[in-house]
């Protein structure tokens, strides 16, 4: 197995929401499986874009990959949660699991990578 060595990076442009108590609203990209959108319970957009970049450093020379390049390959869903499992070009090998649930009246999300190489 190869050593790896991966982290996200993540940049948002946002407007200023305040405290908002409630539920917020979210949208999924079905096609990367990132945040396109998040909102204030009273409909007010919070974040317009998110933009999350992929900096993988091996011995055979480091990549950057962009998280709008991501192809979800598989959804998930358990229990008070959906995810989904996904490839990105630039990442050979790698999978990228996003796994997102509701906490708080807000959105928790979990990034995961898996080495499926040698």
């Amino acid at each position: 197995m190869k050593n790896l060595l991966a982290f996200a990076a993540f940049a948002a442009v946002s407007t200023v929401c305040g405290a908002q108590r409630g539920p917020a609203s979210y949208v999924l990209d079905e096609a990367t499986g990132r945040i396109s959108a998040f909102g204030a319970k009273d409909g007010r957009a919070c974040v317009v874009g998110i933009e999350n970049r992929y900096f993988l450093m091996s011995r055979s020379g480091d990549v950057e990959a962009l998280e709008r390049e991501d192809v979800v390959v598989k959804k998930l869903s358990g229990e008070g949660w959906v995810g989904y499992r996904c490839t990105n070009p630039k990442l050979p090998d790698i999978d990228i699991v996003k796994r997102y649930r509701k906490v708080n009246g807000g959105l928790r999300r979990t990034l995961a990578f898996r080495n499926r190489g040698r």
